[in-house]
């Protein structure tokens, strides 16, 4: 598509740092990051960048988000294989 702004082959290195970090804090804390955590453990620039690559995750069907709560994010079934 002429014009289009959306990346398709580094977005997918940016949602997979994403689904494997979220796995990975789950897994040592056994409770989702906050989207500052997430942003730290990926090196992504800021907090609304997170929001945006997590709204592609939720879109993807990879997570879950619960709207207006710091530690609500669940990897579904397809986010847990795609973070592996």
């Amino acid at each position: 598509m002429t014009g289009s702004t959306l990346m398709t082959f580094p977005s997918n290195d940016k949602q997979h740092a994403i689904c494997s970090a979220i796995a990975a804090h789950w897994k040592e804390h056994g409770y989702a990051p906050t989207r500052r955590e997430l942003m730290a453990m990926t090196g992504i620039s800021s907090t609304s960048v997170v929001s945006y690559w997590l709204t592609r995750l939720r879109e993807r069907g990879y997570v879950l988000v619960e709207a207006e709560k710091a530690r609500a994010l669940r990897l579904t079934v397809a986010g847990e294989e795609f973070a592996a």
